[in-house]
């Protein structure tokens, strides 16, 4: 699954559960998206609505794991608290069971959701204030209905913002299980035209580069060269689509943003 609502509306098999049997206070905006590449996100206004606490839930449709190896979930989410002790925080849940008992597998609140400081206005991210979450989710391999729930605690606080959903079906594609000695960076990250990608400690010699998508499907595969001391590669980008990827060098991972 890939979902970053630019069609400015939920999936149509998505659903919603309030504690409070007050209508739903997810909606999806046209403000803000993931890192400033696209205008569209989900949000729960939590500046202009106290919901007291209320746990308040948009579910995934049913999600087929069966043939999932290492599933993983990604996610971008932006947050600031109003401060003063309003704060809100964000859960995901997972159900194998349609809905009817629920696993906590993602709890974030206050200063450890906030990906900017305090704001005491209506809270719309810029392009650096944003941050891609990872939740995983290998113990659901196999399971042949899953869903997911992101769930607002609400205090009165600010704007909780999520985007760019994504559930990845095998997120050891390419790892090695041994870590090789070296350190990998990338920047500018997001990226529009060029990727740069530093290795430093890397062993000389011959190198497989490859580029997975959001969903896991190769995209890209280059052989390289590695020199000695500090390697360094300009990857071309502007030819994939905006979105997330995944980038892979032997036992080293780094995911990336292509912005439009």
């Amino acid at each position: 699954m890939a979902e970053g609502f630019e069609s400015g509306a939920f999936p149509v098999d998505w659903v919603f559960h309030t504690s409070n049997d007050l209508p739903s206070g997810w909606a999806v905006n046209d403000d803000a998206g993931g890192f400033g590449n696209s205008t569209h996100s989900m949000l729960f206004d939590n500046y202009n609505n106290d919901v007291s606490g209320a746990r308040d839930e948009v579910w995934t449709g049913k999600l087929d794991f069966s043939q999932a190896t290492v599933p993983e979930l990604w996610f971008d989410v932006a947050y600031a608290r109003w401060g003063g002790g309003y704060s809100d925080t964000l859960a995901v849940e997972v159900s194998t069971d349609c809905g009817a008992t629920w696993t906590e597998v993602y709890l974030k609140g206050g200063e450890t959701l906030a990906t900017s400081p305090d704001f005491q206005e209506y809270f719309v991210p810029n392009a650096t204030q944003w941050r891609t979450d990872t939740v995983a989710l290998a113990g659901y391999a196999g399971e042949g209905e899953v869903i997911v729930a992101f769930q607002n605690r609400g205090h009165y606080g600010n704007v909780i913002r999520v985007d760019n959903i994504n559930l990845v079906p095998d997120a050891t594609i390419g790892i090695a299980e041994n870590p090789l000695p070296m350190e990998m960076r990338t920047f500018p990250n997001p990226a529009r035209e060029v990727l740069n990608i530093s290795l430093s400690g890397a062993k000389p010699g011959p190198a497989e580069l490859r580029v997975l998508d959001a969903v896991g499907r190769e995209v890209l595969r280059e052989q390289v060269k590695i020199s000695g001391g500090t390697w360094w590669y300009a990857l071309a980008v502007g030819k994939f689509a905006a979105g997330n990827y995944t980038l892979v060098m032997g036992a080293h991972v780094a995911k990336f943003n292509v912005l439009p």
